[in-house]
């Protein structure tokens, strides 16, 4: 599937998934077009109904559109499980679970080209969530946070280490901004390795910068890191245990940025601080002089998107 194709792919998949509530919106596409969607009870008590009942959904889009696809490819073969703005975090985590159990049954299926058409060995899957959901424990505060402590991150960390043991990408989109968990040398750490695109008008995957988001389980704090070469610290603070965030006002921050920079947020995180952060990036490049090596990255650099 071309930048471009996918680039549209994406927004249509966004406009679909958008008016679904409390439950899971599978979409199998193929090459920009919507192969089959299928609902799915996010609320189904047996996990082996709701994998089942997957797929079920998948199979019978395959069996449908088999006389035109010779095979299935990762850059042309997409199975989307997307969850409403209403959602409950049951719906959240069936998708993630969802996405990883539909890998692993893929994979089995390969080696019979009879029974699922299937060259490559990783599908292209993607958890798309609506526009104005509550990432949050407590799903009723009017505090929006992108991700919080306990919960869906608890929940996309735990997907995320079985997507990396798996050798599986699983992007997830929230308010048209595409984030990508990204695998690890070490697989089992709860840390998510999270690339945010800008807006472009050439079909070129291209990052403004990387960002490490990593959360105080007790308190809702927030750690940036933009040096990929920290990474191994970073690691290590999760390994010992919570992350104490730094107190600093934003304008230290970003001066602080070559290194790794925790920030506090007063009223959780919001897009708003994260187009703010891009806005510090691209209007201070002399305090930044490795902004532009993320400017000018591409696809190659930063791996697929």
């Amino acid at each position: 599937m071309s930048s471009k194709s996918r680039s549209n792919f994406e927004t249509d998949m966004f406009a679909i998934g958008i008016e679904q509530r409390c439950s899971v919106l599978m979409v199998v596409s193929m090459v920009g077009e919507t192969l089959t969607t299928e609902h799915i009870d996010s609320d189904i008590s047996s996990y082996v109904s709701y994998h089942g009942r997957v797929l079920t959904a998948l199979m019978r889009a395959i069996n449908k559109y088999k006389g035109q696809i010779d095979t299935f490819s990762s850059n042309q073969f997409v199975v989307s499980f997307q969850v409403g703005r209403n959602s409950n975090a049951r719906a959240i985590n069936n998708a993630c679970l969802a996405a990883v159990y539909l890998h692993n049954s893929v994979k089995e299926f390969s080696e019979d080209p009879n029974r699922l058409l299937y060259e490559a060995n990783k599908p292209d899957i993607l958890i798309t969530i609506a526009s104005g959901i509550v990432l949050s424990g407590n799903m009723g505060n009017k505090n929006k946070r992108l991700m919080c402590s306990f919960g869906p991150l608890h929940t996309l960390s735990e997907a995320m280490n079985a997507v990396n043991n798996q050798s599986l990408f699983v992007k997830i989109m929230v308010n048209d901004e595409i984030f990508q968990l990204v695998q690890h040398k070490q697989p089992c750490r709860p840390i998510a390795s999270i690339c945010i695109e800008e807006p472009r008008q050439e079909p070129v995957y291209q990052c403004v910068y990387e960002l490490m988001i990593c959360c105080d389980v007790g308190d809702d704090e927030w750690m940036y890191e933009l040096d990929r070469e920290n990474k191994r610290d970073v690691q290590t603070n999760f390994e010992n245990g919570f992350l104490h965030a730094m107190q600093q006002n934003w304008s230290e921050a970003v001066e602080n940025f070559e290194k790794y920079v925790m920030v506090h947020p007063q009223d959780g995180l919001s897009m708003k601080m994260l187009k703010k952060c891009q806005s510090c990036l691209v209007e201070t490049p002399a305090s930044l002089p490795f902004q532009y090596k993320y400017k000018k990255a591409t696809a190659e650099e930063f791996g697929p998107l």
